[in-house]
């Protein structure tokens, strides 16, 4: 078993596998997404099961969407240390702990842990692990990987509310508590298709010479990026656009009950915004395929649309007006969601990626954490619907203008590693690209060539 185990280690060090992490990818977003897009369901059975209101209510999403992005800080010291493969199943058991005991509570401020807190962690240790496997997978098609990968939220945008429903009307609230556990648990199975670049039995087996090509990147990595107004811009921009991200999801389903609008109405309008959003997220990641140099354009677009196109929510008093809402903006919220992950490689060293996106995380969490909130008890206290999306737009917008003076840079993102230098020289780097390790001499059995 331990032979077949190593064998099959080796052959996805080299070999296509990446395909294989980007379908990792796209369960752990279909999942986190899809999750995040039926909490506005849920909060209908929450109200009435408990007795609280929307402001209250939201603090759940809020926190199962917050520490699911912020806790990424909390993730990267661990996948450093034991590797993305144990982190993320460890995340997929959290979040089948979380979900499966908020089947049992009885008091409402319980749920702000065990259907907010617990599976917030679980999403953001899977979340990490699959983001820097993508990353040390691919060496070249980073940016189509990635978005190939997020389309699964797309998918989990479309069909989590109506699936959700669908349970909560058959089997109530705890019901479709615990199925919900049960899909979640689906990461563990992603997490263990997670195989390390570099196996220790290669290291083993080749001497000191093939310790110098390492897939784990350990060189100390500073924090010197943090502090370039590129970057600092691109902060400010991510929380201001996670914070208005969700405002619709949120907070549509009471707004379209309370004119009218019957749950599963309402319910089946959110769900078709996956529709929007999977074409949105595709777009952009075939166009910053081949117009890389214009990703931060193309983000600012998209941001600023998404800003606007909220405007239409406080007029709209029919069913049909809010499908085209949640489709149209479903669309450019996929184009912007893509937009921000992989605008990050165009504004910062691709050294710095990992750590960067990790800190990126973590404002994003802090974003997600205020936006919906705050913008449900502005709702709550001047008993105004419209008053959202007005707040919304403006953060949009605002992030978008931030972005201007920086929509020009650009940084090559093909390979993995700084390219090595010559023996020879002085303080020369010890990591080697990808691209010059010749697999059949490790692997003599089997022909490979460079993956993607």
């Amino acid at each position: 078993m331990n032979k077949y185990l190593e064998k099959l280690t080796k052959l996805a060090a080299c070999c296509h596998w990446g395909l294989v992490i980007v379908g990792a990818y796209f369960v752990l977003t279909f999942l986190s997404v899809g999750s995040t897009s039926a909490m506005g369901i849920y909060y209908i059975y929450i109200m009435d099961k408990f007795e609280v209101n929307l402001t209250s209510t939201t603090v759940i999403g809020a926190l199962n969407t917050a520490i699911g992005h912020s806790g990424a800080i909390i993730a990267m010291p661990f996948v450093e240390k034991f590797g993305e493969r144990p982190v993320m199943i460890f995340g997929g058991v959290l979040n089948l702990i979380g979900y499966s005991v908020s089947t049992f509570v009885t008091s409402f401020p319980l749920l702000y842990t065990t259907m907010g807190i617990i599976p917030g962690l679980g999403i953001s240790f899977s979340r990490v692990s699959i983001v820097i496997a993508v990353n040390r997978y691919f060496q070249k098609a980073k940016m189509l990987s990635v978005s190939f990968g997020v389309v699964g939220a797309s998918v989990g945008m479309l069909s989590f509310p109506l699936l959700i429903r669908s349970l909560a009307e058959s089997y109530g609230l705890n019901g479709a508590l615990l199925i919900h556990a049960g899909l979640s648990f689906n990461l563990v199975a992603c997490g263990a298709a997670i195989f390390p670049t570099k196996s220790k039995q290669l290291v083993e087996e080749n001497g000191d010479e093939d310790k110098q090509i390492a897939c784990c990147n350990k060189e100390t990595v500073d924090i010197s990026f943090c502090v370039q107004p590129p970057y600092i811009a691109y902060m400010i921009t991510n929380f201001l656009f996670m914070a208005a991200l969700y405002i619709p999801s949120t907070q549509i389903p009471k707004h379209a009950v309370s004119i009218g609008i019957t749950v599963k109405d309402i319910s089946f309008a959110i769900a078709v915004s996956g529709i929007g959003n999977m074409f949105g997220r595709i777009s952009f990641g075939v166009l910053s395929h081949f117009f890389e140099c214009h990703v931060v354009k193309f983000w600012i677009i998209c941001l600023t649309c998404s800003g606007l196109i909220m405007l239409m929510v406080p007029f709209s008093t029919k069913l049909e007006e809010f499908m085209i809402f949640m489709i149209i903006y479903g669309y450019f919220e996929g184009a912007s969601s893509v937009g921000w992950n992989i605008s990050l490689f165009n504004l910062i060293k691709l050294k710095y990626y990992e750590r960067g996106i990790s800190i990126a995380y973590f404002v994003a969490g802090i974003g997600l954490a205020v936006g919906s909130p705050f913008t449900a008890f502005i709702n709550d206290r001047f008993s105004s619907h419209g008053i959202s999306y007005y707040i919304g737009c403006g953060m949009f917008v605002l992030g978008a203008f931030i972005m201007i003076p920086f929509a020009s840079i650009y940084a090559k993102t093909d390979n993995v590693f700084p390219p090595s230098k010559k023996q020879n020289e002085p303080n020369s780097s010890v990591f080697e690209s990808n691209s010059n390790i010749d697999c059949s001499k490790c692997f003599p059995e089997v022909q490979i060539s460079t993956y993607m």
